[in-house]
């Protein structure tokens, strides 16, 4: 084995090694991403003709470090864009590393999808321990289905998972057998269930509606479809009357209209966080308020308003496009909208199955939380896209070629 062979591997090595922790246990992630980032050095190729798109989701971050320059709690502002510096690492070590990015997509998923396993299985020992002391069923759902994040952050990965396990599914992908599949399928599906999320249930709903379409048209398999079908409604239904958080949970969803703080839910909270962003970028669109105040100002108006509970909270905007408006302004909140509609009219374009799964998930989430203000959103968002989008200019710009 020639050095050359060793950089690559040592490359792809860590590549697969960053896909499978990012699940699991946070501290290892920065450690990796470093480590990955040294690794793009070694195993250095530059092609700018065939990747340097990718650079362009760089200029996010870059406008969030302009924003420290009107930032009065610089401390805030610099402690934000750490936790964004995976917004620009991971371009640019997906650019510069000489991978075949196209060729090691479905072992990186499947290292990802592994670790999402470990995750779900720690978290069922740990409640089911729990669980033998107390007797409190309450210890499966919300926080203990997801040991290493928010609820709300896990059901997002898991419904990734679900969009890549029903496509090798779909395309008889042999990466994992079909067993393996419907499998993993039911048990992450049963954690989304478990973790109460309400953006997660939407979209592990729209996920599987989508596949199972696709699947009955595709093979006319009307009744297996309509089979699959009544057990996923089933189980939601018995979910929903033997979980007491869970119905709650379900229940919020049909009180978005009601404005009265006494009656605190996060729907309701999020109604009330929405208006006042909303209200406090009218006031200052262009440029925003800077990288360390967004969240300051949000809190400041909170109190100028009465809302105790929100200040006292610290609430971010919960909303990812309306704390990037807030802190960069419209400038920064329509290029992060750019970042998402232009890669989807690609994977549309293309039939990029996976890719558009993907940003459609990151989209819906960015509706209701400030994914990119924690670490786990930020590395989820800019690892799988910058993999994805290599991965797509590696796959059809050699077809590009090849029609040349």
């Amino acid at each position: 084995m020639n050095f050359t062979d060793i950089k690559y591997k040592a490359n792809y090595y860590v590549l697969l090694m960053m896909a499978f922790v990012i699940p699991l246990e946070r501290k290892l992630i920065a450690p990796l991403i470093i480590l990955f980032f040294v690794t793009c050095l070694f195993n250095f190729e530059f092609k700018p003709k065939k990747k340097a798109t990718i650079l362009l989701f760089s200029i996010i971050y870059i406008i969030y470090i302009i924003g420290l320059l009107y930032s009065d709690d610089l401390k805030t502002g610099f402690f934000d864009i750490t936790t964004k510096l995976s917004l620009i690492i991971f371009p640019i070590s997906f650019f510069i590393a000489k991978l075949d990015f196209n060729g090691i997509l479905n072992n990186t998923l499947k290292s990802f999808i592994e670790g999402c396993f470990v995750s779900v299985v720690i978290a069922l020992i740990s409640s089911s321990i729990n669980f033998y002391f107390s007797f409190d069923t309450s210890l499966f759902f919300y926080g203990g289905a997801a040991l290493f994040m928010h609820s709300s952050y896990f059901a997002m990965l898991l419904s990734l998972c679900l969009v890549v396990l029903y496509y090798f599914l779909l395309t008889k992908n042999p990466t994992f057998k079909q067993k393996t599949i419907l499998f993993l399928i039911i048990l992450f599906s049963t954690n989304i269930l478990l973790l109460s999320s309400k953006t997660g249930l939407i979209t592990m709903l729209l996920v599987h509606s989508i596949a199972i379409s696709i699947w009955v048209i595709k093979y006319k398999a009307f009744v297996k479809g309509t089979v699959v079908l009544l057990l996923l409604i089933i189980s939601f239904f018995v979910t929903y009357q033997y979980s007491s958080l869970f119905k709650q949970r379900v229940n919020e969803l049909a009180t978005v209209s009601r404005t009265d703080q006494s009656e605190i839910s996060s729907t309701s909270t999020r109604k009330f966080i929405w208006i006042t962003s909303f209200h406090l970028i009218k006031n200052n669109p262009i440029i925003g308020y800077g990288t360390g105040d967004a969240k300051n100002i949000l809190v400041t108006e909170y109190q100028k308003e009465g809302m105790e509970f929100f200040h006292d909270e610290k609430l971010n905007a919960h909303n990812q496009f309306f704390q990037t408006t807030l802190a960069i302004g419209l400038i920064g909140g329509v290029i992060l909208i750019l970042m998402l509609i232009i890669p989807i009219i690609i994977a549309l374009k293309n039939n990029y199955i996976i890719y558009l799964g993907f940003l459609i998930i990151i989209s819906i989430n960015f509706l209701t939380e400030a994914m990119l203000e924690r670490q786990v959103g930020v590395v989820f968002y800019a690892f799988f896209n910058s993999l994805f989008f290599v991965s797509y200019y590696s796959k059809y710009s050699m077809k590009n070629d090849k029609q040349v």
